[in-house]
């Protein structure tokens, strides 16, 4: 009976572990630096050699103020995380106003379609960390189901 359990677990645990690799697998990594964005962009928006310092300033800056808002809202109560977004929506809009004066016409809006799938991937990766809260030990919902 131990061994039929066990041989049980082994398998629910290889099942869950394939399944998970296969969905990040799936998602495109998303930059995480101000280097990692820079390149990015430098292909997507196929950057001239002029640009490149300009728009690295820019994203140098939407990230600095982004880290400080985070470490100034530490706390994740409503009214803080609300005023987190509202501020973050700032910021990106300036990012915006500044990236229109560096870039072309063309190149503006390749950069809104990927600032665009940057939100939404963002957003999607909140929403999956959100789902996990409350989840047992194997992945149920923590009061003996399985979830499955």
């Amino acid at each position: 009976m131990l061994y039929k359990k066990l041989g049980q677990l082994t398998i629910l645990t290889t099942v869950i572990i394939i399944l998970g690799n296969t969905v990040f697998a799936q998602i495109k990594p998303q930059p995480k630096g101000v280097d990692e964005q820079l390149e990015q962009l430098k292909t997507e928006l196929n950057l001239m050699e002029e640009q490149i310092p300009k728009v690295k300033a820019v994203i140098q800056s939407q990230y600095d103020h982004m880290q400080a808002l985070r470490n100034k809202y530490s706390t994740r109560d409503r009214s803080t995380m609300q005023n987190m977004m509202e501020e973050m929506k700032r910021i990106r809009k300036e990012t915006e106003n500044h990236m229109k004066d560096i870039l072309n016409e063309e190149q503006f809006k390749k950069f809104q379609d990927f600032s665009k799938r940057q939100q939404t991937t963002e957003r999607r990766g909140k929403k999956d960390r959100e789902g996990m809260r409350g989840r047992g030990e194997w992945g149920g919902m923590g009061d003996g189901r399985s979830g499955f």
